[in-house]
């Protein structure tokens, strides 16, 4: 998939105007159960440029996130799966500097009958080119889930632990503040823990329906993003 953009927010002296250029690959394996043993595997890769003028400043960004998951399936029930990710982001401009997150998660899923447990670590590292952007970084998180069937096929009642650290890029900013300057301090930030569990379901398979409570954990998360001198 490819996507282009050319966006204008405002039209007097402090016009914002940015372009956007992005593309998504996807490949996995499709889950024919005509052995007891398998291999599965998926990958996801994106890419998005964002060149962005304002006032006079210029910016350009380079992100590019890979992620997937692979691995073998043992009789009916168990698997064993190693997911990665990694997110990638390269600026130039206003911003000279190179920032990335990579994931490993090893896990193991027993699913039989109604019954469905996910287990497993996600470990964390990172890399950067600018002091202080990876001071939030959290190095292991807790994942997991277990789910019952209450009504087949109609209602499940499940709960979820995840973690994980996010890159805060400069796009992701923008897609929620047009106000941002390209001179605001970006800084990656934590979900040390999310906690969340709750009933899912359909009705006469003409609606669903997913009533949840959720406990999360942010550490750095920005508070308010600035022009400076503005």
């Amino acid at each position: 998939a490819v996507k282009i953009r050319n966006k204008d927010f405002m039209s007097d002296s402090c016009s914002h105007n940015w372009q956007q250029f992005g593309a998504k690959f996807t490949i996995g394996s499709v889950d024919a159960k005509v052995s007891k043993v398998y291999f599965h595997y998926k990958v996801d890769v994106d890419y998005l440029n964002t060149a962005d003028k304002f006032l006079q400043d210029k910016l350009s960004e380079n992100y590019i996130a890979v992620s997937g998951e692979f691995g073998p399936t043992f009789g009916k029930y168990n698997r064993i799966s190693i997911g990665f990710n990694s997110e990638n982001v390269m600026y130039g401009g206003v911003k000279d500097y190179r920032y990335g997150i990579y994931e490993v998660i090893p896990q193991y899923t027993f699913e039989k009958g109604r019954f469905k447990v996910r287990g497993g670590v996600k470990i964390s590292g990172n890399y950067t080119g600018k002091d202080g952007s990876g001071d939030n970084h959290h190095s292991i998180f807790a994942v997991g889930e277990v789910s019952f069937e209450i009504a087949r096929k109609n209602l499940w009642l499940y709960g979820t632990v995840d973690g994980g650290n996010c890159i805060n890029s400069y796009s992701m900013l923008l897609a929620e503040n047009k106000w941002i300057s390209q001179d605001t301090e970006l800084k990656a930030s934590s979900v040390p823990l999310l906690v969340k569990g709750g009933l899912r379901g359909q009705i006469h398979n003409k609606f669903s329906y997913n009533v949840y409570a959720e406990y999360t954990v942010h550490k750095g998360l920005l508070q308010y993003i600035g022009i400076p001198g503005v």
